[in-house]
């Protein structure tokens, strides 16, 4: 596999899961936090409760119920209230 981010690392899980010996390379020389979220959609975790991994997810993550989109300067520009989807 090439890529340690969300999606390479994923398709590594699913591909092990099917019995494929798996080696990932990355081209960042050290992975470390880069202070940025993740944001898992529906979909998406659709495809983590196949690969079991839906509760370690939300055990470790934060449900979030609204979504603002701003402007560098944080003046907003779209706000979406995503509280219909909450389980």
């Amino acid at each position: 596999m090439i890529g340690a981010g969300i999606g390479g690392l994923t398709t590594a899980i699913a591909l092990e899961q099917k019995g494929f010996k798996i080696r990932i390379f990355e081209q960042a020389e050290q992975l470390k936090p880069v202070g940025a979220g993740i944001i898992l959609a529906n979909n998406a975790m659709q495809v983590y409760e196949r690969l079991g991994l839906r509760k370690v997810i939300e055990e470790n993550g934060n449900p979030i119920s609204i979504l603002k989109i701003t402007k560098p300067n944080l003046k907003p520009l779209s706000k979406i209230d995503l509280s219909y989807f909450m389980i």
